[in-house]
């Protein structure tokens, strides 16, 4: 779920983008899942990384510079999950 028009959605937020930060393709899913959870809006998925990673994936906020804590403990959450999911050979 990426927004349609933004200039600058490949750059890390320090650069005036709304990149947070790059992550393995196969963490994919565990990401989506934390948006979900998460519930806001605001945050969505580039299948383009940051440079110079750009072979990644990038997180992305729309809400600017803010604190995300609570949703990396969702994240972490959903990590954990997804660890469990495949022990179970889910």
């Amino acid at each position: 779920m990426q927004p349609q028009s933004l200039p600058l959605v490949n750059l890390h937020w320090t650069s005036g983008g709304t990149g947070i930060t790059n992550f393995d393709p196969k963490d994919w899913p565990i990401y989506q899942k934390a948006i979900e959870e998460y519930g806001d809006k605001r945050l969505f998925l580039s299948r383009k990384g940051m440079p110079p990673a750009i072979w990644l994936c990038s997180l992305h906020d729309l809400g600017g510079r803010r604190n995300l804590s609570d949703f990396w403990k969702v994240f972490d959450s959903a990590r954990q999950s997804k660890g469990t999911d495949n022990q179970r050979g889910s």
